[in-house]
């Protein structure tokens, strides 16, 4: 099973501006940009923490013990996937290795994404007792630079996303709450809308 993904390169912007997000909160004083710009930011990460769902064009490292089996398929933990950067693993002697991408395949027809060995391939062994001994680098994103090219389904996904993060980041400016979240505690509403972007597996 792969861990928590790790994020190695941020965002460059965020999902929902900050001018999108005063007309939906109805809030006109500039003071409070910096306080809405923060919960905005809460917001987005909490969404994509508890769906899968990637918003904005970001560098993920996801790493799992092993490869399932010598063919098995690696699924990934969170989605679109744009590009795979590189695929490592710890071989037997303990040597961070790159495999080729001729090697595997990104397989993207489903919002679940899963790696696989090409054709004639078999996955390598991996050095035991590592939680890193396979590791996969992505830049995933519903939304690039300049680039809104993700399929009907994702783009459906992304949209109730973005009304979710609305509604969490007004709740937490109404309430004054602060980090960490606490799903229990927020809207039913808002917990309606993350079910419905979830990636089917998390």
């Amino acid at each position: 099973m792969i861990n928590s993904p790790k994020q190695t390169v941020a965002p460059t912007r965020e999902v929902m501006t900050l001018d999108e997000f005063k007309g939906y909160q109805r809030v006109h004083n500039d003071s409070d940009e910096e306080r809405l710009m923060e919960e905005l930011n809460n917001a987005r990460h909490f969404v994509e923490e508890h769906t899968g769902l990637v918003l904005s064009e970001s560098t993920y490292e996801c790493a799992q013990a092993n490869f399932d089996g010598a063919m098995g398929a690696i699924k990934l933990p969170i989605a679109p996937i744009r590009s795979i950067v590189k695929l490592e693993h710890y071989n037997t002697s303990g040597a961070l290795t790159t495999i080729s991408s001729a090697n595997y395949r990104l397989h993207d027809h489903t919002l679940v994404q899963t790696i696989t060995p090409a054709t004639g391939v078999l996955w390598p062994l991996v050095e035991i007792n590592r939680p890193d001994g396979v590791i996969v680098t992505v830049v995933a994103g519903c939304v690039a630079d300049g680039d809104t090219s993700s399929s009907e389904l994702t783009m459906s996904r992304y949209h109730i996303a973005k009304r979710a993060i609305a509604m969490l980041a007004s709740h937490l400016f109404e309430n004054g709450l602060i980090a960490p979240i606490q799903l229990y505690k927020t809207p039913m509403a808002f917990q309606a809308l993350l079910n419905t972007c979830r990636l089917e597996f998390l």
